[in-house]
Order: structure tokens, then sequence, then C-alpha cells
């Protein structure tokens, strides 16, 4: 299907070749299945060169997928296609997740002491 037509493109296409990581960023935005969507994902670090835009943007926004396997490939292939491979992680933790989890659970009950004996 789909899937593999994706990972065999990413076996024989040129790698930096500017119009089939176009293509496949395309395909990947308007995929509704999941797995077409990580072979998307999968193939970047083979397809692009270190810096390539496209596909750096691509994988930063696969990060915010709905699927964990999409997002479980797309961050590791972030690091591969970044201009330095510290570059995804330079923006520092997700404020709104530490905010979240503070609010979770505001009132936090404390277990009644046992009585003295």
């Amino acid at each position: 299907g789909r899937r593999s037509a994706v990972l065999a493109l990413a076996d024989v296409a040129m790698r930096g070749d500017t119009e089939v990581i176009a293509a496949l960023a395309e395909i990947a935005r308007r995929e509704l299945d999941w797995s077409v969507r990580a072979a998307v994902a999968r193939s970047m670090p083979r397809l692009a060169v270190r810096g390539d835009e496209v596909a750096y943007a691509l994988l930063k926004d696969m990060l915010q997928d709905l699927n964990a396997n999409v997002r479980h490939v797309a961050s590791g292939a972030i690091a591969h296609v970044a201009s330095s491979p510290s570059d995804p992680f330079k923006t520092g933790p997700n404020p709104l997740h530490f905010a979240a989890r503070r609010r979770r659970n505001p009132r936090r009950t404390r277990s009644t002491p046992s009585p003295p004996p």
C-alpha cells in the first residue's frame, strides 16, 4: 500500500532531493493512516540533508501528531535532520506540560495520622 510505497521511495530517491521531500511532506500532512505518516517520518533522515527546513518543519509538526507511534518515530528522526543534533532540544521543557501537571491534583488529601498508642 501507500506505506510500502513511501518506504520504497526512500530507498531509491537521492539524498537531498527537495522535490521528493516536499511531496512526502505534503502526503504526510494529508494522510489519515498513521502508519503512512510514521513511514514518512522514518524516511526523512534517509532523504533529507542536515538542515533541510522542509523536513525539519514536518518532523517538528509530527511531534504533535495524535498518534503516539508517529510522535515516537518523529522524535527519533528530527535530530538527524536538524542543523545541529541538539537543535530540537534547545527550546527547553514545555511550560504547559509542567503547569498542567501541577494543576492535576491541586488539593492533596493528607492521610490521617494514626492515634498515639
